[in-house]
């Protein structure tokens, strides 16, 4: 199954674009392009593989697609000072 990995990794690598056709990531592997010719093994592997490398599966109606998952940006927490720290006391 690493085999599978590597050519998924080498199609990744080829990509011009942040979204990869489904079918074209299962044909690369040999397998059928449509959803109903292929096991629920080979579906959940695929997807898998992909995830592992960065990619997220969008079904996307008859016209499913991976794409590039964007990196996380960081989230800085700031302390807030308020304004309010003197009350007037009358």
């Amino acid at each position: 199954m690493s085999a599978w990995k590597e050519r998924l990794a080498a199609l990744v690598e080829s990509a011009s674009s942040d979204k990869l056709p489904a079918g074209e990531a299962f044909d690369c592997l040999g397998l059928p392009r449509w959803r109903q010719y292929r096991s629920a093994q080979q579906n959940t592997l695929v997807k898998a593989f992909m995830l592992d490398l960065g990619w997220l599966y969008k079904a996307n109606g008859t016209r499913p697609y991976f794409l590039k998952r964007k990196q996380d940006v960081p989230i800085v927490i700031i302390k807030s000072v308020s304004n309010q720290s003197q009350l007037r006391q009358d």
